[in-house]
């Protein structure tokens, strides 16, 4: 599919963000687009969000901060617990705490220190800036993210930055910074919208530049110990245990999911696995994989040793590992482990899948590092790192490698496309961008969320009418519908069109999902079965919709996910 000109015009005029941003770039070129107004001492603030950032090697963010000459660099995390604990699982809030833990050392290593407060970021980290009292103060972030509350934080946050004066400077951890996409945010808006046109593109451009550690290598005299700010202004309030940060999360998680939970693990149940949705392997990626140094280990460990050879050791299941399985989608992917050399019964590209995808999001390793890994480990020429090859019946360790980096590069750039355009009233469904016959549709909100904190999924939500009202005795629940195989979201909005004329201003709220490996939700490399999915619509239903009371409508396969997912929850209640 050809990049049509009429997109490049439309992209043109569209309305440019004020605030800066950079593609990571080696240093000496990133120092060298920074803006002249910056003065010779300063300081420079590295806001961590837990989006891509909590690491120090190859970080943007930290190699203009750590290559600037006399600047006190001040690195901060804000746990926010309604962004980072409402309704997240015990691993996931384990697998920050032990990122989080692991950043604080590597920062002292060098002679830093991670400030930590507890609170709103929007309102935090101005306060902390304006304590500092320095004329020249630069806020480093790394670019927003494409799902809903961590980008409305990261907007919000700059913002109030930026109306108090602060120079705010965002990173990008894109693989690619010579990208048409990539040169300026609303560029984005003309980057295919299909992946072999998109993999032509990216294979025609330069190299995916090799990842940066110098800057943790020079002496600085500026660093935070030895900054000259006022100590009580920079004073930590120190990493919560994760016995208090799952208290948190407790007292900020809406009711109804804490009943819902409870009902899940209680141990009256003869059916609480079937409403658990832990994952498999889920012990052994939060406790191996979630820190730069643990994935970095295990990177280094892949590389040496091959896909095959690292699946066999850290995937193996014994029986031992069956009798304690925790929910029907571990205990289907350990049955199918059993005695099986992991090696030949995984998917191809599940080994780096599963041990990658936690730390990338989180920032415990880059994007690029990956990459570099898996280009340093191929011998031959590129095509079996590349984004078009496109091999599907075998897949070497490196390319597997590669190819959790690129498609996940990818689901991310697709969505920023079409977040960008929905900001600025363009379709931004596949299906809206073609002249549509048939029935009159209705097009939604485009919405992203991370399943698992991990894999991009993209829901479409409708409003509920303006007289609706939840607690009303009438009040008809939410809906959530759910598309059958080889479809999307997109396929409901004839039907979304046709309810809302029917109920009118009394519609409840519309919720469609893309199943994981379907539309424009991510297509990891996994094994798929229906328990994956069911887990994936009960995570959503938790996370998403709040544990609130909902009518699921769906045909095809996904029928049978939706009553399993219905059939356990009302075991369960």
């Amino acid at each position: 599919m050809r990049i049509s000109s009429q997109l490049y015009a439309i992209a043109s005029l569209l309305i440019a963000t004020t605030t800066t941003v950079y593609a990571f770039l080696p240093p000496q070129q990133l120092h060298a687009s920074i803006s002249s107004s910056s003065a010779l001492s300063a300081t420079r603030v590295v806001w961590l969000t837990g989006y891509e950032d909590l690491r120090i090697r190859d970080h943007g963010g930290f190699a203009e901060a750590f290559n600037t000459k006399h600047d006190t660099v001040v690195p901060v995390f804000i746990l926010d617990p309604e962004l980072h604990l409402s309704c997240k699982s015990s691993s996931a809030i384990e697998r920050l705490h032990n990122s989080l833990s692991s950043l604080e050392s590597e920062l002292d290593s060098i002679g830093s220190q991670l400030i930590i407060r507890l609170g709103s970021a929007s309102t935090i980290l101005p306060s902390l800036v304006k304590d500092i009292d320095d004329a020249t103060i630069t806020c480093h972030v790394v670019a927003d993210d494409v799902t809903l509350d961590m980008r409305t934080v990261q907007r919000d946050t700059c913002n109030r930055l930026e109306e108090t004066g602060i120079d705010v400077c965002r990173w990008s951890n894109a693989l690619r910074p010579s990208a048409p996409w990539a040169e300026e945010t609303n560029k984005r808006t003309i980057m295919p919208s299909f992946y072999p046109e998109y993999s032509k593109i990216a294979d025609s451009l330069s190299s995916i530049p090799s990842p940066v550690y110098d800057y943790l290598t020079q002496k600085k005299d500026t660093v935070l110990a030895n900054s000259s700010i006022d100590n009580n202004v920079l004073q930590s309030e120190g990493l919560p245990s994760i016995e208090d940060l799952i208290d948190m999360s407790v007292s900020v998680t809406p009711q109804e999911v804490l009943d819902f939970q409870k009902r899940c693990l209680s141990t009256e149940c003869t059916f609480s696995s079937s409403g658990s949705t832990v994952e498999p392997y889920e012990r052994l990626i939060t406790n191996k994989w979630s820190t730069e140094s643990g994935v970095r280990t295990a990177l280094e460990e892949y590389c040496q040793q091959g896909k095959d050879s690292f699946a066999n050791k850290h995937f193996a299941i014994s029986k031992n590992n069956v009798s304690s399985n925790k929910s029907m989608y571990e205990a289907a992917s350990n049955r199918i482990m059993m005695n099986n050399n992991p090696s030949d019964v995984l998917a191809l590209r599940e080994a780096p899948t599963r041990a990658f995808s936690s730390a990338l999001n989180l920032g415990s390793i880059s994007a690029r590092d990956v990459i570099d890994a898996a280009k340093n480990r191929h011998d031959g020429d590129d095509n079996d790192v590349s984004p078009s090859d496109d091999q599907l019946w075998g897949r070497s360790s490196e390319g597997a490698l590669s190819d959790v980096v690129e498609w996940r590069e990818w689901f991310r750039l697709l969505a920023e496309r079409s977040l960008l355009l929905q900001e600025n009233d363009m379709p931004s469904t596949s299906g809206g961008e073609k002249e549509q016959g048939g029935c009159s549709r209705e097009a939604g909100n485009v919405n992203y969320w991370r399943w698992k904190g991990q894999h991009l999924v993209r829901y479409i939500t409708w409003s509920a009418g303006k007289d609706y009202i939840e607690d009303a005795d009438d009040a008809l629940p939410a809906i959530l519908l759910v598309h059958g195989f080889a479809a999307s979201a997109e396929q409901w909005e004839r039907l979304v069109y046709s309810l809302r004329q029917q109920y009118g201003d009394k519609c409840p709220p519309i919720f469609a999902v893309d199943l994981l490996g379907f539309g424009h939700s991510e297509k990891p490399g996994l094994s798929y079965t229906q328990y994956l999915w069911e887990t994936q619509l009960v995570d959503f239903g938790i996370e998403v919709m709040k544990a609130k009371p909902m009518v699921m409508v769906s045909f095809s396969y996904s029928l049978l996910c939706c009553s399993l997912y219905v059939s356990n929850q009302y075991i369960l209640s």
